[in-house]
């Protein structure tokens, strides 16, 4: 399966609300990627044109999201997405947050290399805490 990355566009939107709503139990809302657009580190993953995954990261080092279509899931495009952030961030110091409920993304996260480095109570809309995990480059 190859599998192409690219800068995210405008009409590509659509297909990451998708798996957007598919991923997570309280998806961002449509505004918060067309506020990160003009962001090089806004990336999508496809496959024969269609969007299959998305991964964002700020400048300074907080990867924002990471989400692949349920279908297209343990085939190594996480890690495709993962890794071209990682070597796109300059910072010495890259952190990210997920639910404490969220096994699979922990065990993930953890195989690439970022380690837990605390809890975050209270974080999510729902009260839920978050895992807030760092990887140094």
């Amino acid at each position: 399966m190859k599998i192409g990355l690219k800068k995210c566009r405008r009409n590509n939107l659509e297909q990451v609300m998708e798996i957007e709503h598919k991923s997570f139990q309280q998806p961002y809302e449509r505004e918060i990627f067309e506020s990160f657009l003009d962001y090089p580190l806004f990336v999508v993953a496809l496959y024969e044109d269609r969007v299959i995954g998305y991964a964002i990261a700020t400048g300074n080092g907080l990867i924002v999201s990471i989400a692949v279509r349920p279908e297209y899931r343990r085939k190594g495009i996480g890690k495709k997405l993962l890794d071209n952030l990682l070597s796109s961030i300059d910072p010495k110091k890259i952190t990210l947050t997920l639910r404490v409920s969220n096994k699979g993304a922990y065990e993930f996260y953890k195989k690439m290399g970022f380690t837990s480095s605390g809890i975050i109570h209270n974080y999510y809309e729902d009260s839920e805490d978050a895992i807030l995990m760092v990887i140094y480059g």
